[in-house]
């Protein structure tokens, strides 16, 4: 039948059937207790048509078409939770009634009110790609490539209906994390693990979530490699590992892999071999040019944001409220 014909261009992607499509490409609304069944009932939409776009590849845009009248519809749902008013004090002169405030007033009046969740860019990003798809001006559509946007949307639907205290907590832990590990971030520093033993510059806490199993941790810890060539930089990208359980003591930190339950032990060392090695990866940073320089911050950037997006869209949702 004409339309349950798998869409050929999945093969691109190695996708060979449509369970392996389900499994890796449709997004699953996960989503806290807090947020409206308003917003849950009507993702399940996005849900469908990113499935159905394995017969039809553009219906993956629809879905982020789809989730950005969605987000406009929560952040109205929110003002009404937090008794902002939809209305200006502005009266239309022919009905009398009041106008409605635009979407990017009411982006404004949440964000004066939750200071901590500091979502005003992402939001205002989000409208401004809903704007675009309100609008277009050409026939176009960018496939899979959206999954990233789609799940960034539902990572900002569920910080927008958490408690603003709570991202109070989350930045008071990181900061105490912080403080902790600043001691051993003036030195360098190897990372054991069961099967590994790898040398880094330093580490950091970029993300801090509290479940009912405790602390859940997003980590970073920049590599120290062999890179004969500086052509090569741009592999030398950031270790992230998700990790709970953090402890300090005078010279170690320790940690539990959530994945596997490993235990992380992070150690200072004046090894003169670890020494000159890491002397020799700072040389060849310092030697590239301007331009490979940038782009290879780039690199870093955007795998550290494609990571820790993954740690919010898989734990979030799970957070004590």
């Amino acid at each position: 039948m004409e339309y349950h014909q798998p869409d050929d261009r999945w093969e691109i992607f190695g996708i060979k059937d449509f369970d392996t499509y389900q499994r890796d490409l449709v997004l699953k609304g996960l989503f806290h207790k807090n947020v409206p069944k308003d917003v849950t009932d009507s993702y399940v939409l996005c849900e469908y048509m990113m499935a159905h776009a394995y017969y039809h590849y553009p219906l993956f845009d629809e879905a982020l078409s789809k989730l950005l009248r969605i987000i406009e519809m929560a952040v109205k749902l929110r003002c009404k939770e937090l008794g902002i008013s939809l209305e200006t004090k502005k009266i239309k002169p022919k009905n009398k009634r009041p106008y409605k405030k635009t979407f990017s007033v009411l982006i404004n009046d949440v964000d004066n009110v939750e200071t901590a969740k500091k979502i005003k860019y992402a939001l205002d990003q989000f409208r401004s790609l809903r704007n675009i798809f309100m609008h277009p001006e050409i026939h176009s559509f960018s496939g899979a490539t959206v999954r990233n946007g789609i799940k960034f949307g539902i990572i900002i639907l569920n910080m927008l209906f958490l408690p603003d205290k709570l991202f109070i907590e989350m930045g008071a832990e990181i900061g105490r994390i912080k403080t902790k590990s600043q001691s051993f971030n003036k030195d360098l520093l190897v990372l054991e693990s069961k099967d590994k033993r790898i040398l880094v510059e330093d580490i950091g806490i970029m993300g801090a979530i509290p479940l009912e199993s405790g602390w859940q941790y997003f980590l970073v810890a920049r590599p120290v490699l062999d890179i004969p060539d500086p052509k090569e930089f741009t592999y030398a990208v950031p270790i992230t590992v998700e990790v709970s359980n953090i402890q300090f003591n005078e010279q170690q930190c320790l940690m539990k892999m959530i994945e596997t339950g490993e235990i992380i032990i992070v150690s200072i060392t004046e090894h003169p071999d670890y020494l000159a090695k890491l002397k020799k990866f700072q040389q060849l940073k310092n030697s590239l040019n301007k331009i490979d320089s940038i782009m290879w911050q780039q690199v870093v950037q955007m795998d550290i944001v494609k990571k820790k997006n993954e740690f919010w869209y898989k734990s979030l949702w799970k957070s004590v409220i």
